[in-house]
């Protein structure tokens, strides 16, 4: 537990939501494939929950594929493009400032799915129904060799498609395609096997606080690594919960991420034989104690009106959203016990970690983050000097001080002619690494704030 003087804070800064003075925009370009400038496309950003803006906002990019947003107040929004004919719509969350907002598109390729259905033994299993998750997909239902064959019409950039397999008699599965699982031309292929109900084991159970409160609504995990089998199931009003049909095994282990006020709960090894398993579940309340600070950035500045998201270690699912006052300051009476981490929900990816903090005690902790008003230009070209266009290009930085860590992560790429930009930058030392498909990847150190002009990187291509 950290132990200096606690710092005090300044009081809360009055509402400033009318004051033009501070408003802020997001920009940044909309690139398709090769970090091609894409003109016309609609963009659209819509306030995250909470925010005091309650305004959708809507524009175009333009020639170069830039787009802004302006007069904007504090907080994150969620920017997308529309889907166009040959797009599909993508987007990511981004905190108002934010001056390097880049939106990459994906083409709009239809994912084939294809594979066989069988039983534990390896046999075919024929009308076992095949149902896309998405709302276009195609229903189908396997033929006399187990086999089918559906479709989605797109698949949007870092997302899954999930394929749900029902049959009578027979436990329903549901199994993912990632984007790794796509080939070139657009197809996976997914084999699924279905577990039959009869040795089947019934696990029931009731869920309750330490304080005999009976906890509705709570997501109850049952998994089992040997058997790489996972049940999800949700608590009753009563407490009481449910998995109606699990695979025998010696190795499951119970999860559960209360909502509120209690802490994570796991119980291992659970020896899961037929014909039933029966478990009383008591959670433990979450406790809590002060936490107070300050956000900097590497050369002692004060952050203001800077927001995170603040976790425990002892509760996976109880965040606590902390902001900054105009002097970095912030202040959490009730903050969860144990050892906590803070991090960003938007772009870019901010993380700090090394603070503990006792059940009612009191910890001071100074968060140096990896924002500021620097930014970094650069261009990169292969060893002809020609620019190398849709080049991923990632700068990462970290700062370690007093037992707690800091970390950031940004990510772009280049355009058509090799340039990239990061904005928002706090000062340091930065890592920055470039990676493109035919080429050795080239890495390199700056010390941001202190570097002048633009960053040139040179890839080689590889030999053939």
């Amino acid at each position: 537990m950290l132990t200096r003087e606690a710092a005090q804070p300044e009081p809360e800064p009055e509402d400033t939501a009318d004051d033009p003075a501070r408003r802020y925009s997001i920009s940044g370009r909309v690139l398709a494939p090769g970090g091609v400038p894409v003109a016309g496309v609609k963009v659209v950003a819509r306030p995250s929950s909470g925010s005091r803006d309650k305004r959708t906002h809507e524009t175009r990019s333009g020639e170069s594929g830039d787009y802004e947003f302006g007069g904007l107040l504090q907080g994150e929004y969620n920017v997308r493009t529309a889907a166009t004919a040959n797009f599909a719509a993508t987007g990511g969350l981004f905190r108002a400032g934010t001056q390097s907002a880049d939106l990459l598109l994906r083409g709009n390729q239809t994912v084939l799915i294809s594979g066989r259905v069988t039983d534990a033994a390896g046999l075919p299993l024929a009308e076992v129904e095949v149902k896309p998750s998405s709302k276009d997909g195609v229903t189908v239902w396997t033929d006399v060799g187990g086999n089918y064959r559906t479709q989605f019409p797109s698949m949007a950039p870092g997302t899954s498609l999930s394929v749900l397999f029902r049959l009578d008699g027979y436990l329903e599965e549901r199994a993912y395609v990632n984007q790794n699982d796509v080939g070139p031309t657009g197809k996976a292929r997914l084999d699924v096997q279905l577990m039959s109900l009869e040795g089947t084991v019934k696990v029931s159970g009731v869920l309750r606080g330490s304080d005999s409160a009976l906890l509705a609504g709570e997501l109850v995990q049952l998994n089992s690594p040997s058997l790489n089998n996972r049940y999800r199931e949700t608590s009753a009003a009563d407490g009481t919960f449910l998995f109606a049909a699990v695979e025998p095994g010696g190795d499951y282990r119970l999860t559960i991420h209360p909502r509120s006020r209690y802490e994570s709960y796991y119980q291992q090894p659970i020896d899961v034989q037929s014909p039933s398993v029966s478990l009383t579940v008591t959670l433990k309340p979450l406790k809590t104690g002060r936490l107070t600070g300050r956000m900097v950035d590497a050369d002692g500045s004060a952050i203001p009106e800077f927001s995170m998201a603040l976790k425990s270690n002892r509760s996976q699912s109880a965040y606590v959203d902390v902001t900054s006052d105009r002097d970095g300051y912030f202040r959490v009476e009730h903050t969860p016990a144990g050892n906590l981490m803070f991090s960003t929900r938007s772009r870019p990816q901010l993380n700090v970690s090394g603070i503990t903090l006792e059940p009612g005690g009191a910890a001071d902790a100074t968060l140096v983050l990896d924002w500021g008003d620097n930014e970094l230009q650069g261009r990169v070209r292969d060893n002809s000097r020609r620019p190398v266009s849709g080049a991923s290009v990632q700068l990462s930085g970290r700062h370690v001080g007093g037992g707690i860590q800091s970390s950031s992560l940004r990510r772009t790429t280049t355009d058509a002619d090799g340039n990239f930009r990061f904005s928002e930058l706090g000062p340091g030392m930065h890592a920055i690494s470039v990676r493109m498909n035919g080429f050795e990847s080239a890495d390199r150190a700056i010390d941001v704030g202190r570097h002048s002009g633009s960053v040139d990187l040179v890839l080689t291509r590889l030999s053939e």
